[in-house]
C-alpha cells in the first residue's frame, strides 16, 4: 500500500480540497483507494467527498485518566510535583485530578509511595467508516476534551491497512490536520510522500517551513501545491526560491476559483461538480505530476 499525506502548516490553505480531488481522480483511474481523515478534532473530508453511507462506527477506549484512592493517599504531594500537564491541583491540602487535563501518562502512579493512584480507561473517540461512490473513507472523531489525537490517527491508519492488507497496489490518501502537532506526526510516520498545500502568503510560507523540518526529520520526499496562487502572484517567486533551495518539486498551481467553495457547500467533489473549471484542470495536472513521481520511483505501476 502506498501512503500519501496531504498536509499544510496552517489551516485554510485548501488541503481538504486537494485531498478529496486526489481521492476522486485515483478512483476514476482505477486505483484501489482509501481516504483517511486524520484531522480528528475537526473532520470534514466526508463533506468534501459528498454524502457517504456509514458502514461501521466503533467507540475507541484507549485513553486513561488517573484516579486517587483517598483511603490510601497520605497527601505527600509527590504526584502534584511531577505532573507535567498541570492536571493535579491542591484543595484543602489534598491532591485532586483535573480530568480535562490528565493525559494518563502514569507518572503520578509511579511516584506514589503508597500506590494510591490507579487509572480508569475512558473513551478516546470514534472511528467511522463511510462508503462513498469514490471508495472507503475512514474518519476519526476525538472525544471532546481528550488529548490522544495522535493515538487515534495511528488507529485509523492501522484499520485502513487491515482493509487492504493483501492489495499491494492500493493507495491511501491521508488528509492530515493543520500544523505540526501530534496528529500530523502520526500522519507522517512511515508514509511514502507528502503533498504540502500552501498559499502565496508570508504566514503560509513560514508555517510550511516548520512543516518541512518535520518532514525532513522522517526523511520523506515532498512536493508543493500552491493554492489560490493568483491572489498574490508577486510572492510566488519567493516560494519557488525556497522550494528550489530545499529540492522540492512544485506539483502545480491552483487558481482562485469560486467553484471550490460551491462544490464544498453542495457536498460534491470538485472534480465531479465542475470538471471543466480552472481549478479542476489545475488539480488534474497536479495529480498527473504526483502519479509520474510515484511511477518513476516504482511506488505504483
Amino acid at each position: 500500500m502506498i501512503q500519501v499525506v496531504v498536509a499544510s502548516g496552517k489551516g485554510g490553505t485548501g488541503k481538504t480540497t486537494i485531498s478529496s480531488s486526489l481521492i476522486s481522480l485515483l478512483y476514476l483511474d482505477g486505483f484501489k483507494i482509501i481516504g483517511i481523515d486524520a484531522d480528528v478534532e475537526a473532520p470534514d473530508l466526508i463533506i468534501a467527498m459528498g454524502s457517504g453511507k456509514i458502514k461501521d462506527k466503533e467507540a475507541i477506549y484507549e485513553s486513561k485518566i488517573a484516579v486517587i484512592d483517598y483511603d490510601k493517599c497520605t497527601d505527600c504531594m509527590k504526584c502534584f510535583e511531577v505532573c507535567q500537564f498541570n492536571a493535579i491541583r491542591i484543595e484543602d491540602g489534598r491532591p485532586f485530578i483535573i480530568r480535562e487535563l490528565c493525559e494518563g501518562c502514569g507518572t503520578c502512579g509511579i511516584v506514589c509511595p503508597v500506590k494510591a493512584i490507579s487509572f480508569n480507561r475512558i473513551r478516546t473517540g470514534y472511528i467511522v467508516e463511510y462508503e462513498t461512490k469514490y471508495g472507503l473513507i475512514i474518519s476519526g472523531r476525538l472525544e471532546l476534551g481528550r488529548r490522544n489525537s495522535g493515538l487515534l490517527v495511528d488507529l485509523l491508519r492501522e484499520r485502513a491497512k487491515k482493509r487492504f492488507r493483501s492489495d499491494q497496489d492500493s493507495v491511501m490518501i491521508i488528509d492530515a490536520a493543520s500544523g505540526i502537532g501530534c496528529p500530523v506526526i502520526s500522519s507522517l510516520t512511515g508514509t511514502d510522500y507528502t503533498v504540502i498545500v500552501m498559499e502565496p502568503t508570508k504566514s503560509s510560507l513560514n508555517s510550511a517551513k516548520r512543516l518541512l523540518e518535520l518532514i525532513n526529520h522522517f526523511r520523506m520526499p515532498a512536493g508543493i501545491v500552491i493554492n489560490r496562487y493568483d491572489i498574490n502572484e508577486g510572492f510566488i517567486r519567493e516560494i519557488e526560491g525556497w522550494a528550489k533551495d530545499n529540492s522540492l518539486d512544485i506539483l502545480g498551481y491552483v487558481p482562485y476559483d469560486k467553484s471550490i467553495p460551491e462544490a464544498y457547500s453542495n457536498m460534491i467533489p470538485l472534480i465531479e461538480y465542475k470538471p471543466d473549471s480552472k481549478a479542476s484542470k489545475a488539480i488534474r495536472e497536479i495529480y498527473n505530476s504526483m502519479i509520474n513521481y510515484l511511477k518513476e520511483r516504482n511506488l505504483i505501476k
